[in-house]
């Protein structure tokens, strides 16, 4: 639903038609308040991607996180597609191209939406749609990696941030990291990467949803059959600040606006696994499916 039908929903079962009555301004208060009050279900799940830096174990994270579903790793040097290409182009133009000398396989792409290429004879005449994966157009910047049977993006399990800040002194290792934390909006490795790679950190996130602005915003990430749980929240803390009458017309919602929480939330359990406000060690995210 739009903020136009949230608010246009609101109006009519209040029977608040006018604006002299309550303004569109507070409603659209409230419906925003009430999005941000059931921000703690993981309907809003998103992907963060980090390129990892040789001798670097803490990657920022830009957008604020309410917490971490998954975080993967993959241990292989890669660069971006300098040019888009074609499902049928065998000439590839990346930024650096001295990764892939000698390797006979790269990866285009994330799972699951990513293509595996056969360089053999190199970027100049590579052979598309191979390992069982199917040719496809790529735009400029997407990252292209170092492939090859058996190397695949790891699943980090969670640690103990005390133990992970350790690691961060322990700059002369070549060994993968394993571990993560989650720290200050920060992903920190308990070692770090032995390669500059391209976006070799996928880390799934629960963001809050961005506020409602305009008529035609939406709540990011919620299911149009959950539309209902932000209609009840509003009507509840809109009713309850007329006070009196309103509180008691504002009880009869409660029981339906805890219904279709325990619905949105048993959904994002289903899709997500059971996060609630501690992240879910080690899990495969929602949308990575097995690698070949």
């Amino acid at each position: 639903m739009t903020l136009s039908e949230f608010r246009s929903a609101v109006r009519r079962m209040t029977r608040m038609f006018s604006t002299a009555t309550v303004s569109d301004e507070i409603i659209n208060s409230f419906i925003n308040e009430a999005v941000r009050s059931i921000a703690f279900i993981p309907f809003n799940i998103k992907r963060h991607s980090l390129s990892t830096q040789r001798r670097v174990s803490v990657y920022p994270i830009t957008d604020a996180l309410i917490n971490v579903i998954s975080v993967l790793y993959y241990p292989e040097n890669g660069s971006f597609l300098s040019n888009g290409i074609t499902d049928t182009q065998t000439d590839i133009q990346v930024q650096n191209p001295s990764v892939f000398t000698g390797r006979q396989y790269a990866q285009i792409g994330y799972p699951p939406n990513y293509e595996i290429i056969g360089i053999a004879n190199g970027l100049g005449n590579v052979t598309r749609g191979q390992q069982n994966t199917g040719a496809q157009a790529w735009s400029a910047g997407t990252p292209i990696r170092v492939w090859s049977a058996g190397v695949r993006w790891v699943p980090l399990t969670g640690q103990n941030v005390y133990t992970s800040l350790q690691s961060v002194l322990d700059t002369g290792s070549d060994a993968e990291p394993t571990r993560y934390t989650w720290s200050n909006n920060s992903i920190i490795l308990d070692k770090p990467p032995r390669w500059v790679g391209a976006h070799n950190i996928l880390v799934y996130g629960h963001t809050r949803p961005a506020a409602l602005v305009n008529d035609a915003d939406t709540v990011e990430g919620l299911p149009l059959q959950f539309s209902n749980v932000v209609v009840y929240r509003t009507l509840m803390d809109l009713l309850l600040s007329f006070g009196g009458e309103g509180m008691q017309k504002a009880d009869l919602y409660f029981r339906l606006y805890q219904d279709a929480v325990e619905k949105l939330n048993e959904w994002a359990i289903a899709q997500f696994g059971n996060t609630g406000f501690v992240p879910n060690i080690g899990r495969q995210p929602f949308g990575i499916t097995p690698q070949r």
